[in-house]
């Protein structure tokens, strides 16, 4: 039940988890069919369970289907459902997956590509694992890792230059998740110098992932922690030495609940009202104007979304209570800019925003319409810079533009 619950998350939050959790609970399913023909056990109740994680998985995907179905008439969109040319669900083109959405897959060809494929071949070092539990943790990581490859844009970019192949290698990470225990089995086989070398190095990786992925400012807050732990740490030695190992569990647990709870704080804190700080005067001024509790218009994300800033998260304030929206219509489905200045300033009346913030344009000739249409509906800038256009309803405007 936990399983499934858990699972049924995971598949319900984005489209790629639909193809990597059925991964997961196949190959679990078919360990522990292995499993029971392997010790003459019977296999009703590997069915049971795993007919029992299947269906919680798909009540988790269920709610997103059935939105699809009433938005846009297909439960499955943006991708047609056609078995054997029948088209049961269609769905209109999609001009971004078309254009960019190749797969690594794609460039499996590439000799570049087949010379890394060769070194990990030739790296591989002989031998099997002990551990049955290994050997599912390993097929799941390279199973996931071949599902990642097979998915459209996990190679973004135009045909011959997939530039914003990263944006999307967080994909990747289900694999990744699979292959730490294996990681960590590897470091325990290894001689013990070597061994202890290679976790402390998980650990140290570990923590600079942790502090550069949320962007804490300074590492104050981590030297603290880290010298807090150490004192737990050597007051519990102390205490196991004088053989208080009760003692030892009681204290560690409420100093480690306690860090963990500053530390939690901390992060919390600083993750949307430090890390966006003079990145942009632009980014700046919507956080000032829109700290929390506003309402947020966004237009034209073309640009953005090809570049280093995007603001749509810092758009949801420093506390993470801010209503955001794209000011856009549905067509067919997709979220779409508006084509004229009537409908746009009409949307903006409608949306009673607090404050918008309009992607602008690098090339000059080109700059995007709906900054002329907001002032032109009397909307005024209170800030721009060289890729945003921040501005607030004629009643909101409290300094000179």
């Amino acid at each position: 039940m936990l399983a499934g619950v858990a699972l049924a998350i995971a598949a319900g939050t984005k489209w790629y988890g639909v193809s990597s959790v059925p991964v997961v609970v196949a190959i679990w399913a078919c360990a522990r069919l292995l499993a029971a023909r392997r010790e003459g056990a019977p296999r009703a109740p590997a069915l049971r369970d795993g007919v029992l994680v299947g269906g919680l998985v798909l009540a988790g995907m269920l709610p997103w289907f059935v939105r699809n179905l009433a938005q846009a008439g297909n439960p499955f969109f943006p991708l047609d459902l056609a078995p054997f040319g029948v088209t049961i669900f269609g769905a209109p083109p999609d001009v971004i997956r078309d254009e960019l959405g190749f797969s690594i897959a794609d460039y499996a060809g590439e000799p570049d590509v087949l010379a890394i494929a060769a070194a990990i071949v030739l790296a591989r070092r002989s031998g099997r694992a002990d551990d049955a539990r290994i050997v599912v943790l390993v097929a799941g990581a390279v199973a996931l890792a071949i599902v990642y490859t097979l998915t459209p844009a996990s190679a973004l970019g135009v045909r011959g230059n997939p530039g914003l192949a990263h944006v999307n290698t967080r994909y990747l990470i289900p694999a990744l998740i699979l292959a730490v225990p294996v990681a960590v089995w590897a470091a325990g086989r290894l001689p013990r110098v070597a061994g202890r070398t290679l976790e402390g190095l998980l650990m140290l990786g570990a923590l600079l992932g942790a502090h550069e992925g949320y962007e804490i400012q300074g590492g104050r807050e981590i030297l603290v922690a880290l010298i807090g732990l150490a004192a737990i740490a050597g007051g519990c030695w102390l205490l196991w030495r004088l053989r208080e190992r009760r003692v030892v569990l009681v204290a560690a647990a409420i100093g480690a609940v306690l860090i963990g709870l500053a530390a939690g704080n901390r992060a919390q804190n600083a993750i949307n009202s430090d890390r966006y700080r003079d990145v942009d005067p632009a980014l700046d001024a919507l956080l000032a104007i829109a700290p929390s509790e506003r309402r947020v218009g966004l237009a034209f994300a073309t640009y953005w979304s090809l570049g280093d800033l995007s603001p749509v998260w810092p758009a949801f304030g420093t506390r993470i209570g801010n209503e955001v929206e794209y000011v856009g219509r549905f067509v067919d489905g997709f979220l779409t800019p508006y084509g004229d200045a009537a409908s746009f300033a009409a949307a903006l009346r409608r949306g009673r925003y607090d404050v918008l913030a309009v992607g602008r344009s690098t090339i000059e000739s080109q700059d995007t319409p709906e900054q002329g249409w907001a002032i032109a509906a009397g909307w005024q800038t209170i800030s721009l810079s060289d890729e945003l256009r921040v501005l607030v309803p004629p009643a909101a405007v409290t300094a000179p533009p």
